[in-house]
This record gives C-alpha cells, structure tokens and sequence, in this order.
C-alpha cells in the first residue's frame, strides 16, 4: 500500500486535476505517444507491436492515457491495485517479459515527468507522489505477470499427475485439453493421432468453433497441398511450429478464409513422438497474436510434447504385453486342441474359436483359394465369419487385396486403420458394418 497522502496536497492535487485536467490528459497523451516511438526501436518490443496491429495498439495506447490519468487520483488504493495486477496480467497474455516491463516503464517515467512538471513547479511534492504511484504501479503490474505465470505452472502440474496416473490415453487426452483450456488467452485445442502419417484420426476438440471448422477443412500429413500447413510440417520435421499470426503467415494459407470468422490469431502445433517416432499432433488457438512466443509457454508446450508422449508410450507397451500374454495363452491352448482334435477343419474352427475368446481379436478366419482362384472359408469365429467365404475375392484379380498379396508373398500383410486406407475402399462399407478397424492376414504353410 502507499503512504497517505497529506490532505492539503490532495485537495491541491484535486483542484489541479478539475481545473485542468484537458491539459493533464494532452500532456499524458503526448507522453504515450512518445514512448511507443521509442519502444519500437527495441527490435523484441518492435515485434510484439507489429503483430498487435495498429488497431489493437491505438487501443491500448488509449487505455495507458486512462490509467496514467487514474495514477493522479490519491484515494483509490484497492482500486488502484486491482487494476495494476490485471494489466500485469494482460502484459503476461501478450508475452511481454517482466525485464521488458522494466526497462519500459522506465522509458515511459521519463516521457510522462518531463510532460508534467510543469504542472508541480510550484508543488514538488506532487512529483514526488506521481513517482511513487509510478513505483507502486510497476511493482504490482510485475506481482500480476508473476500470478499468470504461476497459474499457468499450476496447471502444468495438473497435468503432469494426470499423465503419470493409470488413466487411459483416451481419459488422460480429454482431460488434458480441458485443463489446458483453463489458461487464459487459450481459444482452441485439439489433438489427433495417424496411423498412415497422411491421415489424422481426431481424439479430442475442445470448444464448438474449433469443431465446426475441423468438420468443414481438410488436414493431411503428407506432402500434399493440404499438407504444407503446421499440422503437416510439425509431423513430418519433429519440430514445434509457431504461427504467430494466422492471418498474415503464408502456411495458413490454405485454411485461412475458413478461419476468418472465428478470429484467431495465433496457434502452435506440437508433434508428439512414441519411442521417438511421430504418432499424433496438438494444435492450439488463441485470438492474441503471438501469444505462444512467451519463454514460459514454449517451456510448458515442450514439456507437454515429452510427458504426453511418454504417457501414450507406456500404455501402448502395456497393451503389447497384454496382447502378447493373451497370445502366449492361445498357443498353450493350441497344444491341447491339436491333441483332441479328430479333423483338420475341427482344428481350424476351435483354433478361431480359442483366438476370438482368448485374446483381443474380435474375428478370425481361415481361407484358401479354390481351383478357379476364388478365396473360400475353410472355418472361422466371432463378428462377421459367416459372411467373409461369399465376398468372391479373387487370387488372380487387379484388385487390390491383402488377402490376395499374403497368399502371393508368402509373408504378414496388415493395416492398422484399415476404413482409411484408399486402396481398399471397395471393403470400407464391410469393415464399417462389422466396426473392424484393422486386419493382420498371416499365411500358413504345410
């Protein structure tokens, strides 16, 4: 709090303020004026102007007259608080750095007393206390940059717990991007993974805009022109991409009509890597540009990155030693159905039979082709069997079919996400109906 102020130099200072207060506010404005001409020759503060704008700058210039007027008034001191933590607050959205804050403020000082003292000739008691004010001002404005920080540290390790819990990936992932979207200044999140690097399968979207405009653009990973943007990039290099101002950076090109409308103005997009290979990617929105640039949140999005991959990674070794223990059973188990089995066909049908129940497949099926080449069910089990011998594939067809090349290769065919894959559209509808994500086709020999 600041020391009271003698009741003679205040009703001086009142009298000052209502007889000439067009003169304090002209004065005040030139002293803006002049230092937003002077922080632009600092090349950091220089940036952070062109990328506000001129609009946005006029409005905040507008604002400081306001509250450097409001620094004369000697009784609001709760107010006077309040007010200096919140544009601590709104510097820390923009990025400003707390030694930019300092160095600024005093460039500002300078202009602002050099304006006024003409006004405190005669009371250099007024001067003193407009310096103080200047002190106190600048103390909480840092207090208020200081609280955004913290809060958003806190939130970070929120969701460092939440990613070292037993939560799911699906879990963790929808929790993660609501805590996320706690951070003031944040707009818009999502998160999607690709199993083909050109196709992305949405996990999690925060926010009804960032929806509808997912719904209506294309996103791929690959080197096609829909491609080129952050999403693409940030998958194929490993590298973190900033766009600091969506409506001018030539990557956002192809969505930037279709983003108009919802007024952002800054995203960054993170690829997240599973034992150091690309399997998904985050994309954030925010209506300040630049607002990804400040030190503290590049320290929070690459820690983000690591731990969420970390976080996928050891549930994905889970599920491998899972389904290898669930394989390990099956194959006991096999031991004993060759032994009771009294045919051929009765061992193939309680072989599908064992793998559909012990382990996670939902289907499976033996097939060979007959002597016109049309692959027929020798036995199968679980969703879907019963239709897989009347598809009529065919083993000397153009086409495309896995089935056809595991029986010509000799070797393992399989797609992890098997309804994206192009070359395989004519059995989209199939897998759709039976909900069959993926398929491994292995062959047998004699």
């Amino acid at each position: 709090m600041s020391s009271p102020f003698p009741l003679k130099s205040r009703k001086l200072l009142s009298s000052l303020l209502q007889n000439r207060q067009a003169d304090f506010s002209a004065a005040i404005a030139q002293a803006v004026e002049q230092f937003y001409a002077k922080v632009a020759e600092y090349p950091e503060l220089e940036i952070v102007l062109k990328r506000l704008g001129n609009e946005r700058v006029s409005r905040l210039k507008a604002e400081q007259c306001k509250h450097s007027l409001s620094l004369l008034l000697p009784d609001d001191d709760d107010d006077f608080a309040l007010r200096s933590q919140e544009i601590g607050k709104i510097h820390a959205l923009m990025g400003i750095q707390s030694e930019w804050l300092i160095n600024s403020m005093a460039l500002y000082s300078d202009s602002l007393l050099d304006l006024l003292n003409p006004f405190f000739k005669d009371t250099p008691e007024l001067r003193g206390y407009l310096l103080q004010r200047l002190a106190t001002d600048l103390a909480r404005q840092l207090q208020g940059m200081e609280s955004a920080a913290q809060e958003e540290r806190k939130i970070l390790e929120r969701i460092d717990l939440l990613l070292i819990s037993d939560a799911t990936p699906e879990e963790s992932v929808g929790r993660m991007i609501d805590k996320l979207m706690s951070i003031p200044g944040l707009d818009g999140a999502w998160i999607s993974h690709s199993d083909d690097g050109i196709h992305l399968l949405r996990d999690q979207v925060s926010g009804e805009e960032l929806q509808e405009y997912l719904d209506t653009v294309e996103i791929r990973l690959d080197n096609s022109p829909f491609g080129q943007g952050p999403a693409g990039t940030a998958w194929r290099s490993g590298e973190i991409i900033y766009i600091d101002d969506w409506q001018t950076d030539p990557m956002s090109n192809p969505w930037r009509m279709a983003t108009q409308k919802y007024g952002w103005r800054s995203n960054v997009t993170i690829p997240v890597k599973v034992n150091a290979k690309p399997y998904a990617v985050i994309a954030l929105y925010s209506k300040i540009p630049g607002f990804f640039r400040a030190p503290n949140r590049q320290n929070l999005i690459r820690h983000l990155a690591i731990m969420l991959g970390i976080a996928i990674g050891r549930h994905q070794q889970q599920i491998r030693i899972d389904r290898l223990n669930s394989l390990y059973r099956a194959f006991l188990a096999e031991g004993d159905i060759l032994i009771r089995a009294r045919s051929e066909t009765e061992i193939l049908r309680k072989t599908c039979q064992h793998i559909v129940e012990g382990t996670l497949f939902k289907t499976a099926y033996v097939m060979k082709p007959d002597q016109d080449g049309c692959f027929k069910a020798l036995a199968g089990a679980g969703t879907g069997s019963g239709i897989l011998g009347n598809l009529g594939i065919q083993l000397f067809s153009d086409r495309p079919s896995l089935l056809r090349d595991t029986w010509q290769s000799e070797r393992l065919q399989y797609r992890n996400d098997y309804r994206n894959d192009l070359a395989f559209s004519a059995q989209h509808n199939l897998m759709e109906q039976q909900n069959w994500a993926s398929v491994a086709i292995i062959p047998i020999r004699r």
